[in-house]
């Protein structure tokens, strides 16, 4: 280790929303991508978080300036804990994005406040009123999530700012003086070991270049390429690779606000009317089963996402979680344990509920098919060795 050392816990990566608004129809083409390419940066100065686990906001800001816009109040962002469960040090990236969408930030100059958390929250809730007209002004208009190199890449050329998380394991960046400043994908111990978790980082986006995507540090001039560093490219597909469950890059598209109305979110996805979801699908609303990414919804026939909610279809009960997602195996609902079909088998249609006797890793399990009894159909009762019914 160099005499430089590096927070490196400011971002947590967002829990799994399939409904994440996307870019794909935006920002694939057919014109071919250039091998090297550079913004305009307006003059940015590559930030320096210091001891603070604000990178989410320093990534933030940075994008705004690299986009013309003056310096921006980091320490409003990463103190606006108003539309988001975590509370704690680090942020997750998808809800300061959806911070900035709903509150927007002002400039540096009105709100020059910087602590580490609880501090910084605790600052907000008295500072940020006087602020809030001035960072109205500069509200995002829309996020979208990315998932590809090709994606990113398009939605920089589009004029988009784009952000990355950085989920990292030992190896995988220079925490010293970054003299080799390049991500690169985790080397697996013997073939079948990762190596130790060492956290999370965000950055904001550059171009890019035979190295990789190019991104501003916000570790201060001293580290890497003048503060710069490059995402191997191969960082977006290694998960999936190795089946490891979290992306090593979470990337986002943040659309800032110029005075004119949001460009329609997507021609194909997830949207919101009325604060519930539907799914359009060339142009139509779907309707009935959609499976989305491994994921089985139900939309009613009025389009909107059935959730936390029953639905007899085709001649069985079926349930879906407060998400939307279809339950699948054991689920306590209403202080009731039932039990649906983890798949598509002999046992019947994939999520449908189980009702009578139940076999399951060598247990036996009876859950009630009397549809007029006491007891709600498909409820677990319990029995002792005699098989007396116990409600």
């Amino acid at each position: 280790m160099s005499e430089f050392a590096y927070k490196i816990n400011g971002f947590i990566p967002s829990p799994v929303d399939p409904r994440d608004y996307r870019l794909t129809y935006g920002v694939s083409g057919a014109e071919p991508l250039p091998g090297e390419w550079e913004p305009d940066i307006h003059g940015f100065q590559i930030h320096d978080q210091g001891a603070i686990n604000s990178c989410v906001a320093h990534a933030i800001t940075g994008q705004y300036e690299m986009h013309g816009f003056p310096k921006m109040a980091y320490g409003f962002i990463y103190g606006d804990r108003q539309h988001t469960e975590h509370q704690g040090e680090g942020m997750i990236l998808r809800d300061a994005l959806k911070s900035l969408q709903k509150d927007g930030v002002p400039t540096l100059e009105s709100y020059p406040y910087n602590a580490e958390v609880q501090e910084i929250i605790d600052i907000f809730k008295v500072q940020a009123p006087a602020a809030a007209e001035e960072a109205a002004r500069f509200k995002i208009k829309a996020y979208y999530r990315l998932y590809s190199v090709e994606e990113c890449k398009r939605a920089k050329m589009e004029g988009k700012a784009v952000l990355y998380g950085l989920f990292l394991f030992d190896g995988m960046i220079d925490m010293g003086a970054g003299t080799n400043p390049m991500v690169i994908p985790p080397k697996l111990q013997n073939n079948m070991t990762l190596p130790s978790i060492i956290g999370g980082h965000a950055v904001g986006s550059g171009g890019w270049c035979q190295k990789g995507l190019k991104f501003p540090n916000s570790w201060s001039e001293r580290w890497g390429d003048k503060g710069y560093g490059y995402i191997e490219t191969r960082c977006f597909t290694w998960s999936q690779e190795y089946g490891f469950p979290i992306p090593l890059v979470e990337a986002w598209a943040v659309e800032f606000d110029d005075g004119t109305e949001p460009a329609e979110p997507q021609k194909t996805g997830w949207y919101q009317q009325d604060g519930k979801w539907r799914y359009s699908k060339d142009g139509k609303d779907a309707t009935g089963w959609l499976l989305d990414r491994g994921t089985w919804y139900y939309l009613d026939p009025d389009g909107f996402m059935a959730a936390d909610a029953w639905r007899f279809i085709d001649g069985c009960w079926y349930y879906l979680t407060s998400s939307g997602a279809m339950a699948r195996g054991w689920r306590l609902i209403s202080g009731k344990w039932y039990y649906f079909r983890p798949g598509t088998d002999k046992m019947g249609p994939n999520g449908s509920m189980v009702t009578g006797w139940l076999s399951l890793d060598g247990k036996y399990y009876f859950l009630n098919n009397d549809p007029d009894g006491p007891i709600p159909l498909g409820a677990m009762i319990l029995t002792d060795a005699s098989g007396k019914i116990y409600k």
